[in-house]
C-alpha cells in the first residue's frame, strides 16, 4: 500500500509539473511572436525576377518602338509626295495613295493598341505568376518558424480616386510588432532562378 501511495504522489506530482510548465510557457510565449509579416510590394520591387523581367521588356518595348517608328517614317513620306503636288488631285493615283496613306495610319493605330495590350497582358501574367511564388515561399517560411499568421504591411498611398478601394482592401490598420519576412522572401526568390 505504501508503494500505491508513493507511485500515486510521485505521478501527482509530476503531473502538477508538467501542468506549472505548460502553465508558465503560455504566459510567457507572446502570440505576437508567433505573426510574420511581409512586404509583398517591396519583395515584387527588389527581387531579381523583377529586374530581369523589366530589362526583357524594355528590350521587347524597344522594338515594338522600332517597328512602330518604320511604319511611321513610310507614312510620312507617304504624306510628303501627296503634299509635294506629285499626282494630280482627283486623279486615280491621287486617291489610290490616300487610300494607302489611310490604311498605313489605320495599320499604325491598331499595331500601337495591340501593342500596349499585349504588353499589358504579358505584365499582368508575369505579375501573377511571381506573385504566386511569393505566397508559396511565404507559405514555407510561416511553417518553418512556426507562425500562426503572415501579414502583408504596406503603407497604402490615397488618392481621392483610390480612397474607397484602399478603405475595401487595406484590412490590417496596426500590425504592432511582427517578425519581418521580407528580406528572407526575397532572398529565396533570388535563388529560384
Amino acid at each position: 500500500m505504501k508503494t500505491k501511495m508513493v507511485i500515486l504522489i510521485c505521478l501527482l506530482v509530476l503531473g502538477i509539473s508538467f501542468l506549472n510548465r505548460e502553465y508558465t510557457l503560455a504566459q510567457t510565449s507572446s502570440p505576437i511572436s508567433k505573426i510574420g509579416i511581409v512586404n509583398v510590394e517591396r519583395v515584387l520591387m527588389e527581387c531579381d525576377a523583377t529586374k530581369e523581367y523589366m530589362e526583357k521588356a524594355r528590350s521587347e518595348i524597344q522594338k515594338l518602338k522600332e517597328e512602330q517608328e518604320k511604319m511611321n517614317t513610310s507614312i510620312q513620306v507617304l504624306e510628303q509626295e501627296l503634299d509635294s503636288g506629285a499626282f494630280k488631285f482627283g486623279s486615280s493615283e491621287f486617291y489610290q495613295k490616300n487610300r494607302e496613306l489611310a490604311k498605313k495610319k489605320s495599320d499604325l493605330n491598331l499595331l500601337m493598341d495591340f501593342n500596349q495590350q499585349e504588353l499589358s497582358l504579358k505584365n499582368q501574367l508575369w505579375q501573377m505568376d511571381l506573385y504566386k511564388k511569393v505566397m508559396q515561399i511565404t507559405k514555407e517560411i510561416g511553417k518553418e518558424k512556426d507562425l500562426y499568421l503572415v501579414l502583408s504591411v504596406e503603407e497604402p498611398e490615397m488618392s481621392p480616386d483610390d480612397f474607397t478601394l484602399v478603405v475595401r482592401t487595406h484590412k490590417v490598420l496596426y500590425g504592432g510588432e511582427g517578425m519581418d519576412l521580407t528580406d528572407i522572401v526575397i532572398s529565396r526568390l533570388n535563388q529560384q532562378k
